[in-house]
């Protein structure tokens, strides 16, 4: 073999190899960057889970609603947070989860700030100045659109678990 193809035959070589190792470098950050994006937002939905006692805030919103007058007597409460400290940093980052999981995750963020709207609400003069039957209504029925979404959120919370693994 002339030494101008030995040479261009070992710089092809050289230049593959290295394009291959390159690639399987990438996939694995990027695998492991996925996996850590799951396991941050895992923490982030199973505490919001946990310390809004989920499983249980329907019937809590049922038993506000028959007593819809005290709240109001209650007066002022602290606003929820508006953000979500890990989910605002990654958010652009989604893409790195399945495309079902990151419909999933982005549904429950959603879900997160119309509920932290409607704690809001029903401390707002409006809100209390509104009959009561219209704010019994009211309550119930986020209660009851919250209700069935709940089984999914855990769902959503194992498979992020499972995912980061």
């Amino acid at each position: 073999m002339s030494p101008i193809l030995q040479s261009l035959t070992t710089a092809g070589f050289t230049a593959t190899l290295g394009l291959l190792l390159k690639i399987y470098f990438d996939e694995r950050d990027r695998k492991q960057k996925s996996k850590s994006l799951a396991a941050a937002l895992a923490g982030e939905i199973g505490a919001y889970l946990e310390l809004s006692n989920a499983r249980q805030l329907p019937d809590t919103y049922r038993k506000m609603a028959k007593s819809v007058d005290a709240i109001a007597s209650r007066g002022a409460t602290p606003d929820p947070p508006t953000g979500h400290p890990v989910f605002d940093a990654v958010a652009g980052d989604l893409g790195l989860l399945t495309t079902d999981l990151a419909k999933r995750v982005s549904e429950f963020y959603n879900v997160v700030s119309v509920w932290r709207s409607f704690m809001r609400q029903l401390k707002s003069p409006e809100f209390n100045a509104m009959p009561t039957e219209l704010r019994v209504r009211i309550i119930n029925n986020f209660a009851d659109l919250f209700e069935p979404k709940i089984d999914g959120f855990f769902k959503l919370l194992d498979d992020l678990k499972r995912f980061s693994d």
